[in-house]
């Protein structure tokens, strides 16, 4: 594995939840969901060692202050339509690509939010599921860059 990809996830609280490279997630719902318990109230998860998850409070423009993007895209169903392909091939072209992603049963960024992206892009005709999305732009942004399978 090449651990290259950083994922944060940002809450609408204010919590920014950084998964290690290295973590491999239960599969299990009720697993799942002790492990985000723990992580609340230790903050880290484990709460020794090297975390595979840890809590923060952070606002989203902090964030990504810190982590000092050459480009923001966010993925929205109120984008410019452009397929995830060409999507991850303009991302593989900077340094330090950040792609915003929103998991909310409803609704959508917020203007706060959405004025961070330099870019905003629907990369399908109809509403994909959180999941869906991570997996193409993951999928497609590894083909850009060349990553070998095998």
């Amino acid at each position: 594995m090449e651990r290259k990809l950083r994922c944060f996830v940002h809450t609408k609280d204010d919590h920014v939840i950084t998964v290690n490279p290295r973590a491999r997630l239960p599969r299990n719902t009720d697993r799942f969901t002790s492990l985000l318990e723990q992580l609340y109230e230790k903050s880290s998860v484990p709460p020794a060692g090297t975390p595979l998850m840890s809590l923060r409070r952070e606002s989203l423009p902090k964030l990504l202050a810190g982590l000092s993007p050459d480009s923001i895209v966010a993925l929205t169903v109120q984008g410019t339509p452009k397929p995830m392909e060409t999507v991850a091939t303009d991302l593989a072209k900077v340094q330090t690509p950040v792609l915003l992603v929103g998991g909310f049963p409803i609704g959508h960024f917020s203007k706060r939010t959405i004025d961070l992206a330099s870019e905003r892009y629907r990369i399908d005709h109809r509403r994909l599921e959180a999941w869906t999305v991570v997996g193409r732009a993951v999928y497609d942004y590894e083909r850009a860059i060349g990553l070998k399978r095998f």
